[in-house]
Formats: structure tokens, C-alpha cells, sequence
């Protein structure tokens, strides 16, 4: 998903990444708005492709949405299915039963969803049950906050900065890689492997030790999401099938870069829902000496505000998202805003003014 805010361009690599799957001419594409009972139906379905090319038979598909919230048409199952989706690669077959339809059964699901939205949309698009439902750790959010070249759009076009007759040309590349045999697997190098295992054991007792938290689900994700992303670079280079130390050195390394991004934007989401209350939280602490209050205070100042149950629901999650720490137990525990809930904090009234 390309995160960026409305007119940075983030649509164009959209449009050009489709572009080149449609030349390639070896999957389904959907685009525009669609209802995810639609997507069933036609990944259910065998596809007849253009003349002296094989039939698709199995489940598919490339989606593309150049804005997210109007690819998919309001439905509560549309993100719970393509969460489900993701997990396929040990699924054969994925039955759907509904009384209007039937049974539509999709083989051999293979999706592939590249979108872009803005922080605002996102956050209408995908419900918060959806952070810890785990679609948000299934996604990689990349984000810009400016564009990559400006445009004054009122010059003609030189030939070399012309992109659409290129398309045809930069996806031979693709063609020839869509002809590697389905089932063919990779050869990891064993440099490779010497460096992929201790990062990746070391990733999981941070995991254990609550070093690494995250509630999106996208840290116990960060090393599939590294593999794929060391696969794309070696496909990208050669269609050998082969992994180098330096392909997953690259590819943790980018997959690491995508934690601040997502840790944003679910802390955007989340408190967008709970501004108010989450928003008298921090301002307390924010105000208080050294950035510090006993549970017992914080709950004396702001009993017209919260609960107790609410107050507690309310420190876990920003404790979960690093926006503050806790000491000690029952009343005596003690809040203390870190310097990152400081940011968030500012952030937060920046908002709240541009709102009003």
C-alpha cells in the first residue's frame, strides 16, 4: 500500500505497475470499484486469455486501486477475505456458500493487491478491528511525503520522458518471467542462509521478550515479508531462482524500514476513534512535571473523562504502541509519556486544529 497525502503522485506508480501486468497478459486485473462477491465469482471461474495462451484455471488475480477506499465497495467481509487470502499458500481450495450463489470454489489462490490511499482515507476504508485482525501486518505501507519530480504539465512531453509507449517494452522482461514452471523453488545460497539464521532467531526472542511489540501482527510477519521482498530483488536481476547473502541483507533491511510506517499509521487510526479520551490522556501527562503521573492522579484529574476500566484499556494501548511507559502496579503505577508520545501528542493538536 503507497501511503502519501493527496497530490503527491503516489497514483502513478498504481496505474504503471497495472499497466504492466495487463501487457503481460497472464492474470486477472481488477481496477475501478468492485464488490469482493464479484472478485469470488470470477476467480471461481476458468478465464480464456487471448489466442495460443493457456487458460487460467486456479485463483489468480492482480488488484489495483489507485485509491483504496473506493476499490472495494463497503462490506464487512471484503478485508476478513483478503486477510484470509494471504494465508493460502498451505490452502488448496477456498469454498464460498452463499444462498444467492451456490458453492464457488477458488483453487490454488494466488492475490497480489497493490494500492495507494492517503491516512484519512485509510482510516474510513478499514475498520480497527482489521489492525489486530491482522490485515495491517499482511501489508507492506510505504510511505512519501513528497513527490519524486516535479510537473508543470503545460510542456509536451519529450520522447524519453514518455512512459505509456514504453510499457510493452519494460514488461518482455515480465513475460519471460512468467514462464519459470509452477512449483519451481529457489536456491538459497548458504552465505545467505549464514546470515538469514541468527537475525531471524534473534527477531524471535525480541519477540518473546516483548523487546518488539506490535498489535498489527506485521513483526511475526517481518521475515516472510523479508523473503519475498529478497526473491523480488533476485527475480529482478535474473530469472535463476537464486538468493544471495546480498538479496536478504536488502530485503530485511527494507522490511525493517516499514515498522515506523505502519506503527503510524495504526497509532493515526487508533486514535482517531478514541481522540478524545486518548487526546486527555496525553495531554495529562504532557503537562504534568517531567512527563510523569501516578494512575491514582491521572485518574483523580479526569474522572468526568474515563473510568478506571476505560483508563486502563486506554494506557495499554498507547503503552503497546511506545506512545508511553508504565512502572509499578494498582494506583501506585505510574505513567510516563516517552519522547515518541510527545511527537504523537503535537502531532495530535495539529490535527485537531486543522479539523476544526
Amino acid at each position: 500500500m503507497l501511503l502519501a497525502e493527496s497530490g503527491v503522485g503516489k497514483g502513478f506508480g498504481v496505474w504503471l505497475a497495472k499497466s504492466m501486468v495487463t501487457a503481460v497478459d497472464t492474470t486477472r486485473v481488477f481496477a475501478g470499484r468492485n464488490s469482493i462477491q464479484k472478485i469470488v465469482t470470477d476467480l471461481s471461474m476458468a478465464m480464456t486469455k487471448g489466442k495460443g495462451k493457456e487458460m487460467i484455471k486456479d485463483g489468480r488475480a492482480y488488484l489495483s486501486s489507485g485509491e483504496f477506499v473506493n476499490f472495494l465497495l463497503r462490506d464487512e467481509q471484503a478485508i476478513s477475505i483478503l486477510t484470509e487470502w494471504y494465508d493460502t499458500h498451505y490452502v488448496r481450495e477456498w469454498a464460498n456458500s452463499l444462498k444467492s450463489t451456490g458453492t464457488e470454489v477458488l483453487k490454488d489462490i494466488n492475490v497480489t493487491m497493490l494500492g495507494a490511499s492517503t491516512s484519512d482515507y485509510l482510516r474510513e476504508s478499514v475498520p480497527i478491528a482489521a489492525i489486530k485482525g491482522g490485515f495491517f501486518g499482511r501489508l507492506m505501507l510505504i510511505y512519501s511525503a513528497e513527490k519524486g519530480k516535479a510537473n508543470a504539465l503545460i510542456d509536451d512531453a519529450k520522447e524519453s520522458e514518455q512512459v505509456a509507449p514504453k510499457v510493452k517494452d519494460w514488461s518482455k522482461y515480465l513475460v519471460e518471467l512468467s514462464k519459470i514452471p509452477t512449483g519451481s523453488k529457489f536456491t538459497v545460497t548458504e552465505k545467505a542462509r549464514e546470515f538469514y539464521r541468527p537475525w531471524y532467531y534473534d527477531l524471535q526472542q525480541k519477540i518473546r521478550d516483548r523487546i518488539l511489540v506490535d498489535k498489527t501482527g506485521y513483526i511475526h510477519r517481518l521475515h516472510d515479508h523479508a523473503l519475498k521482498i529478497a526473491m523480488i530483488i533476485s527475480l529482478s536481476e535474473a530469472p535463476d531462482l537464486v538468493l544471495t547473502k546480498l538479496h536478504v541483507e536488502e530485503g530485511i533491511d527494507l522490511a525493517e524500514s516499514l515498522l515506523t510506517t505502519i506503527k503510524k499509521t495504526v497509532i493515526g487510526i487508533g486514535l482517531s476513534e478514541l481522540a478524545p479520551k486518548n487526546e486527555v490522556f496525553l495531554r495529562s501527562l504532557f503537562r504534568a512535571d517531567d512527563y510523569r503521573m501516578t494512575r491514582k492522579m491521572m485518574m483523580q484529574n479526569n474522572h468526568n473523562e474515563f473510568d478506571a476500566i476505560e483508563m486502563d484499556r486506554i494506557a495499554l494501548t498507547l503503552e503497546d504502541a511506545g506512545l508511553i511507559k508504565k512502572a509499578g502496579q494498582g494506583s501506585a503505577a505510574e505513567f510516563q509519556l516517552t519522547m515518541v508520545g510527545r511527537k504523537q501528542f503535537l502531532d495530535i493538536q495539529t490535527e485537531l486544529k486543522r479539523k476544526k
